[in-house]
């Protein structure tokens, strides 16, 4: 432009006003063409405006207008003819500027004229390269200010050298070059060219014309390497090739011409190797060595050795950088390539391979060992192990001759290396030899490096890494000879002083024996034995590798003279105070000692004691060192020096001081656990196993403790090592009996035997607290583990002669043998000694031998004997307990010691041995218990078993029945009589309570008998206690009246307790058989069992009659006067049990599924891994279902309302969470659907009916008081007196009463125990929970033919909900069971009957939805009358998050918690629910749908509240009305609904206030997919919202009510839109985007230009440059006018600074013309090419970092960033400043340099992100 004098001077005059006003009306014709013949008329008149007002003066008005015009009719799209008229218009233009004036205005008319010769006919181009001829080289030097983009736009005519315009381009070249008259800033540009040129060739071709001719010297190497380095890059082959020929010929691997960066241009060349591509290998070979082959070796190593070092070296650099092994794989896989040359493997492989190791090391350690080795060891391979080790040493030599000093990189590259060689057999002497000179070297050179700690340890890694590596037979004729024993006393002699200077020894009490020292100092200095930390780990470590290089170079020299010194060297190790390196020194000195023979074995055993002494001090659990190096030490002592390690051991677990010998108790524990856990051997390791098993009933609590502890870890690991001990005790000749008569031959020791079964007792003990804390494999390795070969010996030598006679008391064991695990020969053991009798002479106490034999002191043999049995009884019980459930090996054993046990159960019921009965009904129950086990089938095995040995079920034998009934009657007669306790009486009772559970062949004669047996007994008490009330207790014969009640008590409990039983399995027949009510209508109408009758009917022994051969029915109408009151004078009242027990089994329900869904949790997670045993997860599943399956047919509603309670307290446990979004939630779901009969109707009418009796349960009621009444008395916190002040017996007592009519007056679809669910789950509670359980349980059980079937339940139910006006909650989650049908069953299979019950049902739930989450007032109001009692109060602890309402209860929270739950239900269930429910009335569904939207977008459009206490509300509410409006566009229909609102939305004001990403991301998801729906709506949107036309909405820039504010509104939303959508989802829209964008521009506006440039870098980003390369001459002209005046207005100037910032990272082609007009070409990173070439003018931004602003201090802008991958300002903008755009300015001129060096790929993620957080911005504040 010319200048403001010369301007100012002309528009005074009236002919150069005249002049601009044809020159404004022309321009603006320009906006009217509709056709490129338009555009020539429309220029033709611009040039009849030029040619009539030529005398104006030479001054153009309005010229970036008409530069932005021409430029524009030079688009690429237009027709020739259109260019040729603008050339004209162009000539005209330059021709009334002359080449002064147009040298000040090239960057106003050039950006048009640069793209145009690439792109245009052969008559254009020849046009403009006259053009370029006539008016551009006449104007000068100033042509530098466009020399880049001049030379960029000219080399397109070089592309064929053929054409006619390749002599016209390279003639236009040099003139351009003469008329520059600066050679170096001409070559600047040609290589800016090939660093910024769409195509690279011809720019390739012009230097390499240029460099043959010598006509340009090279540039600087900031400006050469990185246009080389963009180049070699390329994708194009034939561009790399190229190149690299001008690399060859012009620009060797040295050249100074590269400078710095020729580490950068080698790379690349290295990289392209890596395409494979034969050609480009031979080139880079050439470029490397040069063209003469014969020189390669001299040329490489002369120029090219340093760069490629250099280069390879910044290639394994990136294994730090990005810390991960692959930069390396790939460097070595470019070095094989490099070194198939020969010259370059001869020259480079020394260094190279020095390199390699050294990065290989940092790999490695990255990589743990997995992505190196291969590589590495092809490397090595390649290169010859023998030649690396030949380079190792000749480095190694060369440091030493040099003076240097080694250094622990040395070390650490050289112990890489040497892991991965492998020498071949031939090689292996010379490979020896050098080996052995290496060891020499490095123990030379120890001492050198001794105080450098870490060095030396890498030292004495790399000697004993090479010491591994040699062989001694490999050492040549020498071989394994003494004349190489000095350098081992050599590094014995260093290593001993070195270990006196850095070792701390430890305290010498450590390793004397106990007697020498006193307890607590050696307690103190045990607890000081602490790994060392820093400096001092590294010592240790040292220490450890001088004991192992020890141990190494002794194996390979002669060491006979030596070996004193060794042993000394390695002791001082041991005696260190570092417990690691005591194990490395007592290590080494086994291993020594094993050489040394017996004439010096005194001298080793003295130093064996005393290191045992330390050794063993190390084992304590506070210990580190007490791990399982020291025990691998410790077993191998004992291996090498038993008798040694054995004292160290016994004197310390036997010492008299206490404290003493509880840490030796410890000290085993922890060396016990170690050596089983690792398997170690165990020679010689039991020696201290009885002196723990001693320690078990130890005086001493804290010895008793250890010792329980350590047997707790030894079942663990090894129970049959823990029994073998004491079973060995039982086991002896003098335990052998009689085999007819069961009677003891000898005395035996029965102390030793009672101590044997109690420590086996304490042994199962341990295994059941085990079970208890669900240690897995303990049962199962205990059962399953076999007896020792000493054990089965001693078993055969007792029982394995006895054979079975007739004698029913005889019990042979010899059958049961041989006992097929651990826990068999247990039992075997102890029904041996129960069995075993004391003959008559050794009955009577005797004080003589054979008295001392049985036991000292008076007691008899007999005695003793007896306490023994008990013994065994005990453990047989406790045994039969322990190991059951699940393990399938309790069958087997349950079958061998049934007969045996109820054999001697009879014998011990005889002989009143009270004792003995008790732990043989354990042992019994637990058979029982294992026989009949829900969780266990019977296997094969033990099928198998069971009839190769005729073995039967416990209850099946002939002596189960007659033995317990008879052992009940006596116990109860012994009570009477005084001589039995009633302790033994409850036993019984609780036998037959417990055993009911689990009979299975024989049930019901066993039930018959019970109760009569039981029966009679209430009878005879009844009798008794009649009497003794009638007469003075301290007279009566029959004993106190208390006992009586008492005994009385008990046998009622036992008949409730069988009759609950017997009860639950009658009803389960009555109701497979769908008989129960004919069997209670016979009854009633004659008085007679029905099932007497109908038992006549049938065959006898058929499955029916067996089945219902007891009745409880009629048992309790034949002992109603019994229950009721017994004798004539009072009755005791009882409770029903046909109700009352019923309710006590239900009332726990919800804790049973509980356990049932977490153990189908962990089968479903079995299932999904892959468990091994398919048996044992049958079984699980089979228990679950075996569980849960008889109450789902029986009482549904339990069940459902048990998974219901389940579900509420998740809820709880989760708040704010969605609990069938968690996996527990969704397997409760999947167990219920498992279930057998578990079909959608039959739950979904269970569900139902749980949720209709909440609904109407009425807190007041007497059965909820009563329910509420027990559970506080379960609580412990019911008050002595009711409100009304009756006293609490009373009270209870009426309570019950109504409690139990409530029950009986129940229906039978009702709840069991309906008031205790509803004390523990509040009733409105589980109206929400079970309306939610049925949404989830209807979506996951998906299309079932029985859905359908489901819907008359649905609709009822959700119909009458909606009339007895509910909770909101609960008319919110109707909503959602609707929606879940409508899931679960398509719209194909729906007939009319159906959706017009669910129109219907749908109206009225979405209709109270709707009502519930309007804003207005009266809306609230009446959603606040809906509110039942239970949601409107302070929620309780009971109610949770079920109540829907605030803490604090205000109506303002109330109503946005009631708002933001309708608003969620809305969101996950209308649209969905009103598609198919008016799929044949779309305008009712309409209707329904609207308010829901209405509501959704009022929430959308409100401001955020702030910190209020609805705050949290609105962010959730926001939410789900951004869902809901999303899920609208999944249906056609709906999405009418939304499109005028969202798009009203959307030009709202505060449409970007206060709302998060992932809302925003929601919202554009909407709006996108409204905008696809019609295609015109993106570009057509108007702030006004007129309305829906025929062709989209009213323009909004066709009005005058549209403000400049709204026209930015929209761009930004537009920009919004596109960032948000897909990739090229907009791509048909981009035109008229952008025509709004030109419009936009037009205006000249602030606000306008800002959202115009942010629109124009989403589209950059979005829809690529393509889209916006016809929009160029726009954005250039709009630019280059803002940054003219760039502090006019700085807000705009940073738009535009950022449109730079992203395009300059892009590196956009299209753009790369103008980049001089902006940014100095000839800046670098050390300052300009040369001061020479300055332009005339400065370039734009450049311009305005140069400017100086008032109070500027760039340290406040720090958040501008400097980095050659991201912009240098991300992010939201705000208090934009003069000093912000100058500091903006200076950071961008120089990213722009560091980018076009360093060549970095842009990070496209982190740019997207920051371009997202720019929405977030305030409007106004953009």
């Amino acid at each position: 432009m010319s200048g403001e004098g010369d301007y100012e001077a002309l528009a005074s005059k009236k002919s150069f006003k005249a002049f601009r006003a044809d020159l404004v009306s022309a321009l603006s014709s320009f906006d009217r063409a509709a056709d490129w013949a338009d555009l020539i008329r429309y220029l033709q008149r611009l040039n009849d405006v030029l040619k009539r007002h030529e005398n104006a003066g030479p001054v153009i008005p309005e010229s970036l207008l008409l530069g932005k015009r021409l430029a524009q009719c030079l688009d690429s799209s237009f027709q020739s003819g259109v260019h040729l008229k603008a050339l004209e218009t162009y000539r005209n233009v330059f021709t009334r500027l002359g080449p002064k004036e147009l040298g000040k205005s090239l960057y106003i008319y050039s950006s048009g004229l640069f793209p145009l010769l690439s792109n245009s006919s052969t008559p254009v181009k020849r046009d403009l390269l006259s053009l370029y001829a006539e008016y551009f080289l006449p104007v000068g030097p100033d042509l530098h200010n466009v020399l880049d983009g001049l030379v960029l736009a000219l080399l397109p005519g070089l592309e064929d050298e053929t054409s006619e315009f390749y002599s016209i381009v390279l003639k236009l070249l040099a003139d351009l070059q003469s008329i520059v008259a600066d050679d170096i800033r001409f070559s600047v540009s040609i290589w800016r060219a090939l660093l910024l040129a769409p195509n690279r060739i011809p720019a390739l071709a012009f230097l390499t014309h240029c460099y043959r001719r010598e006509t340009v010297p090279l540039p600087p190497p900031e400006i050469v390497a990185p246009a080389i380095a963009a180049a070699l890059t390329e994708k194009d082959p034939l561009v790399q090739r190229n190149v690299l020929d001008f690399l060859i010929n012009y620009v060797p691997p040295d050249s100074h011409h590269l400078g710095k960066l020729r580490a950068q241009v080698v790379t690349k060349a290295i990289l392209s190797i890596s395409r494979n591509d034969v050609s480009l290998k031979k080139r880079v070979y050439a470029w490397l060595c040069g063209p003469e082959e014969d020189r390669w070796e001299s040329y490489f190593k002369e120029k090219s050795l340093l760069p490629t070092v250099e280069a390879l070296t910044s290639l394994f650099e990136e294994v730090h950088l990005q810390q991960s092994p692959k930069p390396f794989v790939k460097t070595v896989k470019l070095v094989l390539s490099l070194f198939d040359n020969e010259a370059i493997l001869n020259v480079a492989a020394d260094r190279v391979t020095w390199m390699t190791m050294t990065y290989g090391v940092a790999a490695r350690d990255f990589s743990k060992d997995t992505d190196v080795d291969g590589p590495m060891s092809r490397f090595v391979e390649y290169l010859s192990p023998l030649l690396i080790l030949g380079q190792l040493l000749a480095t190694m030599k060369s440091i030493v001759a040099e003076g240097g000093k080694f250094t622990d990189a040395d070390f650490k590259r050289s112990s890489f290396g040497l892991s991965y060689l492998v020498f071949e057999e031939e090689e292996r002497t010379a490979a020896s030899l050098m080996l052995w000179a290496v060891i020499e070297i490095c123990v030379s050179e120890m001492p050198s490096v001794a105080e450098d700690v870490e060095c030396l340890r890498s030292a004495l890694s790399f000697c004993i890494l090479a010491c591994n590596a040699l062989q001694p037979q490999n050492l040549g004729e020498s071989g394994y000879s003494a004349e190489r024993a000095p350098v081992l006393l050599s590094f014995c002699t260093f290593f001993g002083n070195w270990l006196d200077e850095h070792v701390t020894p430890a305290a010498s009490i450590l390793w004397k024996d106990y007697d020498s020292v006193d307890p607590m100092e050696e307690e103190r200095c045990e607890r000081s034995m602490q790994e060392s930390r820093n400096e001092e780990e590294q010592t240790s470590l040292a220490s450890v590798r001088g004991c192992t290089l020890v141990i190494a170079l002794s194996r390979l020299v002669d060491s006979t003279d030596s070996k004193n010194q060794l042993v000394d060297t390695v002791v001082k190790c041991a005696k260190a105070k570092s417990t690691r390196i005591c194990i490395a020194g007592a290590g080494a000195f086994l291993e020594l000692a094993s050489r040394v023979g017996s004439n010096d074995s005194e001298f080793c055993e003295e130093r064996a004691e005393m290191i045992g002494f330390r050794c063993w001090r190390m084992f304590h659990p506070e210990l580190p060192s007490s791990n399982l190096t020291a025990a691998e030490l410790w077993m191998s002592l004992e291996a090498r020096f038993p008798t040694q390690a054995s004292a160290v051991m016994a004197d310390g677990m036997l010492s008299p001081v206490e404290n003493r010998r509880s840490r030796n108790l410890e000290r085993y524990g922890r060396l016990w656990r170690l050596v089983v856990e690792h398997h170690l051997d165990r020679a010689g390791h039991d020696c201290g196993l009885l002196l723990m098993l001693d320690a078990l009933v130890d005086s001493n609590r804290t010895d008793r403790m250890i010792a329980s502890m350590w047997l707790t870890d030894a079942l663990y690991l090894d129970p049959v090592t823990v029994c073998d001990q004491p079973l060995h005790l039982l086991l002896g000749p003098e335990t052998s009996i009689n085999e007819g008569t069961h009677e003891y031959v000898t005395y035996y020791d029965a102390p030793r035997a009672l101590y044997a079964f109690s420590t086996l007792q304490t042994v199962m003990q341990k295994t059941a607290e085990l079970c208890s804390r669900s240690r897995k494999g303990v049962i199962s390795t205990l059962e399953t583990a076999k007896p020792s070969a000493s054990t089965a010996a001693g078993l055969a030598a007792l029982y394995g002669g006895e054979t079975a006679n007739d004698d029913p008391s005889y019990v042979s064991l010899g059958e049961l043998l041989p006992a097929p695990s651990n826990v068999h020969a247990i039992a075997i053991i102890a029904l041996g000694f129960i069995r075993a009798k004391v003959p008559e002479h050794m009955s009577e106490s005797d004080n003589g031998q054979q008295g001392i034999v049985g036991g000292p002191g008076t007691s008899s043999f007999k005695t003793q004997h007896a306490a023994v049995s008990a013994s065994a009884a005990e453990l047989l019980a406790t045994l039969l307990y322990t190991v059951k459930i699940p393990f399938h090996h309790t069958n087997q054993y349950a079958m061998i010691v049934a007969d045996v046990v109820l054999n001697l159960l009879a014998q011990s019921i005889d002989k009143r041995d009270f004792v003995i009965q008790f732990h043989l009904l354990d042992a019994l129950e637990a058979l029982l218990v294992a026989e009949g086990s829900p969780f266990e089938q019977e296997t094969t095995e033990d099928r198998t078993l069971r009839e190769k040995r005729a073995w039967t079920a416990a209850e099946a034998s002939g002596l189960f029945l007659p033995t317990i009934l008879r052992g009940l009657r006596l116990s109860a007669r012994g009570v009477r009589t005084g001589r039995d306790s009633s302790g033994l009486l409850r036993r019984w009772i609780s036998f037959f309570q417990n055993s009911s559970q689990f009979l299975e062949a024989g049930l019901e004669n066993y039930m018959t008998s019970a109760i009569n047996e039981i029966t009679q007994l209430i009878e005879n008490e009844s009798l008794l206690l009649s009497e003794s009330g009638n007469s003075q207790p301290h007279n009566s014969a029959l004993g106190s009246f208390a006992t009586f009640a008492d005994n009385r008590l008990v046998l009622f409990n036992g008949l409730a307790e069988l009759l609950r039983t017997t009860l639950a399995s009658f009803e389960e027949y009555v109701r497979e058989k769908e008989k129960t009510n004919a069997l209670l209508e016979d009854d009633q109408r004659n008085g007679e069992s029905s099932v007497n009758r109908r038992m006549s009917k049938e065959p006898a022994g058929s499955a029916p009659a067996e089945a219902s051969s007891l009745n409880p029915l009629k048992l309790l109408t034949d002992l109603k006067d019994m229950i009721i009151g017994v004798g004539p004078e009072q009755g005791i009242r009882t409770i029903d049990p046909r109700h009352e027990t019923i309710q006590s089994v239900f009332s726990i329900l919800p804790r049973v599924v509980s356990c049932c869904v977490n153990v189908w949790t962990s089968w479903k997670r079995d299932m999904s891994q892959g468990y091994h045993s398919t048996e044992r997860l049958t079984s699980k599943k089979a228990a679950i279902m075996s569980c849960l399956e008889p109450i789902l047919r029986r009482h549904p509603c339990d069940l459902a309302a048990s998974f219901i309670a389940l579900w509420y307290q998740n809820r709880i446990k989760y708040p704010g969470t969605s609990w069938r979004d968690r996996p527990e939630g969704r397997n409760a779901i999947d167990l219920l659907l498992a279930i057998p009969g578990a079909t959608s109707e039959s739950v979904t009418a269970a569900v139902c009916d749980v949720f209709e009796l909440s609904l109407r349960w009425d807190e007041g009621s007497s059965l909820a008081v009563a329910a509420k009444n027990r559970k506080l008395k379960r609580e412990g916190q019911a008050m002595r007196k009711d409100p009304v002040g009756r006293p609490l017996k009373e009270r209870v007592d009426t309570e019950d009463q109504e409690s139990s009519d409530g029950a009986a007056r129940h229906s039978l679809k009702g709840l069991l125990a309906a008031g205790d669910f509803f004390a523990d789950f509040h009733a409105a509670n589980i109206q929400t929970s079970s309306l939610e359980f049925l949404s989830c349980f209807l979506e996951s059980c998906g299309y079932q033919a029985d859905v359908v079937a489901s819907w008359p339940t649905i609709y009822v139910t959700v119909r009458e909900l909606l009339t007895v006006t509910p909770r909101a909650s609960v008319v919110l989650e109707s909503l959602n069971v609707l929606s879940s049908y409508t899931y679960a069953v398509p719209k194909s299979i729906i007939d009319r009957r159906l959706r017009k019950e669910l129109a219907h049902a749908t109206t009225i739930s979405a209709s109270a939805c709707n009502e519930i989450g309007k804003m207005d007032s009266d809306s609230q109001v009446n959603s606040t009358k809906a509110e039942s009692k239970a949601e409107t109060r302070k929620p309780t602890s009971q109610q949770g998050v079920g109540n829907g309402v605030g803490s604090d209860g205000s109506d303002t929270l109330k109503r946005a918690h009631l708002m933001t739950k309708a608003l969620v239900a809305n969101a996950s269930s209308l649209v969905r629910l009103l598609d198919s429910a008016f799929e044949d009335d779309r305008p009712n569904g309409v209707a329904l749908l609207a308010p829901a939207v209405e509501s959704a977008f009022k929430i959308l459009r409100r401001p955020t509240s702030g910190k209020t206490i609805s705050a949290p509300h609105d962010e959730i509410a926001k939410s789900a009305a951004a869902k809901l409006l999303n899920s609208c566009c999944e249906y056609p229909w709906a999405l009418k609904t939304i499109k005028k609102g969202t798009l009203a939305l959307l030009e709202e004001s505060t449409f970007f206030e206060g709302k998060s990403s992932a809302l925003l991301r929601t919202l554009a998801e909407t709006v996108n997919c409204v905008l696809d729906s019609d295609k015109a709506l993106l570009a057509g949107m108007s702030t006004q919202n007129q309305g829906v036309g025929a062709g989209g909405i009213t323009a909004v820039f066709a009005g005058r009510d549209s403000d400049l504010k709204s026209r930015a509104r929209v761009i930004r939303r537009i920009s919004f839109c596109l960032f948000f959508g897909e990739e090229q989802q907009f791509n048909v829209q981009v035109s008229s985007v952008l025509e709004k964008l030109r419009d936009a521009l037009r205006v000249r506006s602030s606000n306008l230009t800002v959202e115009t440039f942010l629109c124009l870098r989403v589209l950059l980003l979005r829809t690529g440059v393509q889209s916006i390369k016809h929009f160029r001459a726009s954005t250039l002209t709009e630019t280059i006018r803002i940054l003219e005046k760039p502090f006019a207005d700085p807000m705009e100037t940073a738009a535009v600074l950022r449109f730079l910032d992203l395009v300059t990272l892009l590196q956009v082609t299209e753009f790369s013309y103008e980049q001089s007009f902006f940014f100095d070409s000839c800046a670098t990173s050390t300052g300009r090419v040369t001061e020479s070439s300055a332009p005339s003018a400065e370039p734009l931004v450049a311009q305005i970092a140069e400017t100086d602003v008032d109070g500027f201090d760039l340290e406040e802008f720090s958040h501008l960033r400097m980095s050659a991958s991201i912009p240098v300002c991300g992010g939201t903008l705000s208090g934009v400043s003069a000093a912000f755009v100058k500091a903006y300015a200076m950071k961008l001129c120089a990213r722009v340099v560091l980018s076009n060096e360093l060549q970095s790929q842009p990070d496209i993620t982190m740019i997207n992100f920051e371009l997202e957080q720019e929405f977030h911005q305030h409007e106004s504040a953009s």
